[in-house]
């Protein structure tokens, strides 16, 4: 952007010097002195005063922000005049430089010389004299400016920018009394091209800055004639900068500020410590100690009034599944019941075999010793048996039409002195103790016949819920052992 708007302003320079010299070039005195001095053989001291004379005079006609220098060549290119610099010097030739020639040759076009270590600004227009005759060109004028702090000043002021001149690495004006170190021109012979490298960074003393080197064209080119535009750097934002930008001026603040600066900080940090206790620590910890309680059986769930934010989230995403658990267990318990007893509903555990105490003697002997004797015999006694199954259990216990008919599951050989089941005599033993903790009879409850029972009531529990195996534990009922079956499923 900065370089483009000083493209902008080189540009505007070029066309208001040409529109100069172009309006310089019709001044009437100017015409017939060209035109006479270019029909004599050498230019004489009176032709070269006569000349500055006339050229004093438009000059004056531009005020003082006109040009600066002038210089009159007839339609040969020999310098009848120069005015501004070397004043003294004249009747030698120009022709051949490309401005000179271009304006003998009828056209009016700018250029940037350079001259005893000094550039200048410059343009030149054909003179033309019209006569009765005809029109004939009697010479051209040139005009222009050096660059100085005062001609360097319109191209900066606009844009907010100091600029300076320079010719290779020697500067040789500036707007800034800053001598900049460290510029190089940057790799570009067209003004119009803005290549990234044209922006560097300068110093001037302790004083960094940022400039913008731009080549100027025409013959200067060959004297690496180029104009920079340049500014304080920019502030760097930073702890560091900042600590380094400070100065004994801006330490002295009222110690009430400082107070009041430092209060705020030690709040704000005071607040961001205890931050993440009420956000996070305290609600972690709350919600730790409740499913702790849980996990004791103190509670059954958590309570979400006591949670908030993510915290209560997570109770209440619990709460829906021990929910979701309990009616699980509530209808997985009810079934059971149905299918062990037959009934709609039911306790949530169901008696398969409770011992009686004392028994009597047997009367068909001591072999007569099962379940369905006892039950015959005493029919009042706590045996927690099943019923037959109804109707519609078994109608809902039978296999559909077309499916083949359940293998039944192969009968436990019975146990030999030596063969018992480790698992059924852990059972058993569970189960002399309990009713003896009961103050229950013992008294010919033989291992033989407690497998005996619990083998019949496997293979009828088998066959009503289709289930594989059945898993016996003891438990109390009504203060007296029994044993809880609980099928198990594939």
């Amino acid at each position: 952007m900065a370089c483009d708007a000083a493209n902008i302003r080189l540009e505007n320079s070029a066309l208001a010097r040409v529109t100069e010299v172009a309006q310089g070039a019709r001044h009437a005195e100017l015409i017939s002195t060209l035109g006479a001095a270019s029909e004599a053989a050498q230019i004489s001291e009176e032709i070269n005063a006569a000349a500055k004379a006339v050229g004093a005079k438009m000059l004056a006609e531009f005020g003082e922000a006109g040009p600066e220098i002038a210089i009159l060549f007839d339609r040969n290119g020999r310098v009848i005049a120069r005015l501004g610099n070397d004043e003294n010097l004249f009747g030698d030739s120009m022709s051949g430089r490309p401005l000179v020639d271009d304006a003998l040759s009828g056209f009016v076009r700018d250029d940037v010389w350079f001259d005893k270590n000094n550039i200048f600004l410059v343009a030149a227009s054909p003179v033309v004299l019209t006569s009765a005759a005809g029109a004939r060109y009697a010479g051209a004028l040139l005009l222009g400016r050096a660059l100085n702090a005062k001609s360097l000043s319109k191209f900066g002021d606009s844009l907010g920018l100091q600029v300076a001149a320079f010719l290779g690495p020697q500067q040789i004006a500036s707007t800034s009394s800053a001598r900049l170190d460290g510029i190089t021109l940057a790799p570009t012979n067209h003004r119009r091209t803005c290549p990234t490298s044209a922006v560097q960074i300068a110093r001037s003393g302790d004083t960094d800055l940022v400039a913008l080197s731009l080549s100027l064209p025409g013959e200067s080119q060959a004297k690496s004639a180029y104009l920079v535009f340049f500014a304080s750097r920019p502030f760097e934002d930073g702890l560091f900068s900042t600590i380094g930008k400070l100065t004994r001026a801006d330490l002295k603040i009222p110690w009430v500020l400082l107070a009041l600066v430092g209060g705020a900080f030690l709040a704000a940090l005071i607040f961001g410590l205890l931050l993440p206790y009420f956000e996070s620590g305290r609600p972690l910890r709350r919600l730790q100690r409740d499913a702790l309680g849980l996990v004791q059986a103190s509670a059954e769930k958590f309570d979400e009034a006591r949670h908030s934010g993510r915290y209560g989230e997570v109770a209440r995403a619990v709460n829906i599944v021990i929910d979701k658990l309990m009616r699980e267990t509530k209808s997985a318990r009810n079934d059971l019941d149905q299918l062990l007893t037959g009934a709609t509903t039911g306790a949530s555990s169901v008696g398969i075999a409770s011992m009686p105490a004392p028994l009597p003697p047997p009367v068909g002997g001591a072999d007569d010793f099962s379940l369905e004797s006892i039950s015959k015999r005493y029919a009042n006694d706590d045996l927690d048996l099943p019923p037959p199954p109804s109707a519609a259990a078994q109608m809902a216990a039978a296999p559909p039409k077309g499916a083949p008919p359940a293998l039944p599951p192969p009968p436990r050989p019975p146990s030999t002195p030596g063969s018992e089941d480790p698992q059924l005599r852990a059972i058993y033993d569970e189960y002399i103790r309990t009713k003896q903790s009961c103050g229950e009879s013992t008294t010919g409850l033989t291992y033989h016949k407690f497998e005996e029972t619990i083998a019949r009531n496997r293979s009828q529990l088998i066959s009503q819920t289709g289930c594989i195996d059945v898993k016996f534990s003891v438990y109390v009922k009504d203060g007296k052992a029994a044993l809880r079956a609980v099928p198990v499923r594939a």
